[in-house]
């Protein structure tokens, strides 16, 4: 399980660097145009896009932010730790799939299962944290049993 619980772990670390790479590139590609653009004539014209580049610019730079967040959260994340509740960096099985407690970060195929890295705060996390092997919940109208966790 553990070598599962890496690959989880490290698609989770790729999902976030993917997520700062790109919010870097357009931080970068937009101040690259702001800085390119002349003043003309039309002065409103002008000031007007670069107030939507500005604002563009702080949109991924929030977006920056919360990536680094979601880096430090991976970061508390023992792989090596075997779960008998459910919490971070908890591998469960469940009868309606199979998650990783981590971040939200997507689905993800490992040796031919699908996995969803789930993050312990969005609603099916909050409901399944601190549950043991054989407990159960209601979600969404439908009955959840934790088959096994680790």
């Amino acid at each position: 399980m553990i070598n599962i619980k890496q690959e989880l772990l490290a698609h989770c670390h790729q999902w976030v660097d993917d997520l700062m790479t790109s919010a870097q590139t357009a931080i970068q590609e937009l101040q690259d145009a702001a800085n390119a653009e002349t003043k003309s004539s039309a002065g409103d014209k002008y000031e007007t896009g670069r107030a939507m580049a500005q604002l563009e610019i702080e949109k991924s730079t929030a977006q920056l932010h919360q990536a680094g967040k979601l880096k430090k959260a991976l970061h508390q994340i023992s792989i090596e730790s075997k779960h008998t509740q459910i919490g971070l960096g908890s591998l469960v099985v469940t009868e309606h799939g199979r998650f990783f407690l981590s971040i939200s970060a997507g689905n993800v195929s490992i040796e031919g299962q699908e996995y969803v890295c789930l993050s312990p705060v969005s609603p099916l996390g909050e409901a399944m944290t601190g549950l043991k092997a054989g407990e159960g919940i209601e979600f969404n109208s439908r009955q959840w049993k934790i088959l096994s966790i680790d």
